[in-house]
């Protein structure tokens, strides 16, 4: 087998596990990446819960903090507006669903 020096990563089904081991997360996809104006989180959920999202710059210092949504069962919608970011630059996203840690991903801000 030759390689050709492309890939491809698909992640499916991405999943957080709690102390009892159930996955809170179907299924997430947050875009666009890269984001000039709001970043959009579409979250499907296996319960209700309650949703926070953090958002980190390159350096790891907290520079933006959501309110607390709270998200019925199944698909659900977060739309953050990225007006606190005032620097373009690379950053990080952190998800918390009744206050664990659920997610993490990165995005570009132009």
């Amino acid at each position: 087998m030759e390689l050709d020096g492309s890939a491809t990563c698909r992640i499916e089904n991405p999943t957080a596990i709690t102390a009892n081991s159930v996955p809170l997360f179907e299924d997430i996809v947050v875009y666009p990446n890269p984001a000039s104006d709001f970043l959009q989180f579409d979250i499907n959920i296996s319960s209700p819960s309650v949703i926070s999202v953090y958002i980190y710059n390159n350096l790891g210092v907290l520079v933006m903090h959501s309110s607390s949504y709270h998200l019925s069962q199944g698909k659900n919608e977060i739309v953050l507006q990225l007006d606190e970011l005032e620097q373009p630059g690379s950053y990080y996203y952190r998800i918390f669903i009744d206050g664990e840690t659920g997610y993490t991903g990165r995005f570009v801000k132009l």
